[in-house]
């Protein structure tokens, strides 16, 4: 692990143990520090799974850190459901703490029976995102609208990757996922990682985002299939 993980795991290590949860939870990083894809934008996502769901452990500076908690029951009924965060993070996740082996059976667990994710949940939570997007910028909130387009746009880039039967990696990694795949989108995306901002080119993405969107999404027919 490098030395701004170490710095930075640190603090929910100390808050684990404040809370008396050294014996039993789970703390895993994720996302793009998991990959060693982090950029400018990127926090440092932090995983920690408890038996107890009510048991929650409180940073005193988060700094960087963006914690995620939620029970072991809760993760695997997610993992069977087919969503795809708790199946990435089974793929993808460093471990730091696994005081009771939990989390290496269930990283075997997966390696023998992989779930694959439902790519249709992704199309709708990147259509929600996007027309949050757009409700933003009609008021003016040019840096909140961008920040929710890149979020539409990244559940979308997971939906196509997921669809052909690619498993996405972390955000900063989509657009060369999407190269050969899906290039407008990953160029969209590129650019809204990189910060791009502007008006003209947020409606240009949103446009574009809303036509691959429909496209995409499962008629009603299929969707009861």
């Amino acid at each position: 692990m490098n030395e701004v993980l170490v710095t930075n795991v640190q603090p929910v290590l100390d808050a684990i143990s404040r809370a008396g949860l050294s014996e039993t939870a789970t703390v895993v990083v994720i996302g793009s520090a998991a990959r060693d894809a982090m950029n400018g934008r990127s926090d440092i996502d932090i995983l920690v799974l408890n038996d107890d769901k009510d048991c929650r452990i409180q940073l005193e500076r988060p700094g960087q850190i963006h914690l995620q908690q939620e029970s072991r029951s809760r993760f695997l009924k997610r993992l069977e459901a087919g969503d795809d965060y708790p199946g990435w993070t089974l793929r993808f996740g460093v471990p730091i703490r696994d005081p009771d082996g939990w989390w290496a059976e269930r990283v075997a667990d997966e390696l023998e029976a992989p779930h694959w994710p439902d790519w249709r949940p992704k199309v709708d939570h990147a259509k929600k995102r996007m027309n949050m997007a757009r409700e933003l910028l009609e008021i003016g909130d040019v840096e909140a609208s961008s920040e929710e387009l890149m979020f539409a746009a990244s559940h979308f880039a997971r939906a196509i990757l997921l669809k052909q039967g690619v498993f996405p990696l972390s955000r900063p990694e989509l657009p060369a996922q999407l190269r050969n795949i899906e290039p407008d989108i990953g160029r969209l995306l590129e650019r809204l990682i990189a910060g791009d901002s502007t008006v003209a080119f947020l409606e240009f993405g949103q446009n574009l985002l809303e036509r691959h969107i429909e496209l995409m999404s499962p008629t009603p027919a299929l969707a009861r299939l």
